[in-house]
């Protein structure tokens, strides 16, 4: 088991978000995280993690990443962005 750390680039120890994964295969935890990564942007838009660590079930850091998003990742984003914060203002009215 691994567990994943979103984080800011030089703030490390200060995880936006930590999430355990069920997957078993290293590789495949971290493809699926650079899947979710713009999603990850966008539901922590305040501070948007740079990338994650990646640790083992000992606590050992065994992969990091930090990404950089493209033009059209970044027209996505921004458009989930939008979606994001409607449905939110949508749940807080009712």
């Amino acid at each position: 088991m691994f567990s994943v750390k979103w984080v800011v680039h030089r703030h490390e120890i200060q995880p936006v978000a930590v999430e355990n994964s069920a997957i078993q295969d290293l590789d495949e935890v971290v493809e699926s995280c650079q899947a979710r990564f713009p999603e990850m942007r966008c539901k922590h838009d305040n501070t948007p993690p740079d990338g994650f660590l990646v640790f083992d079930s000992v606590g050992s850091e065994v992969r990091r990443w930090f990404g950089a998003l493209s033009a059209r990742q970044g027209a996505l984003l921004r458009a989930a962005q939008r979606r994001w914060r409607n449905k939110e203002s949508l749940s807080a009215n009712g």
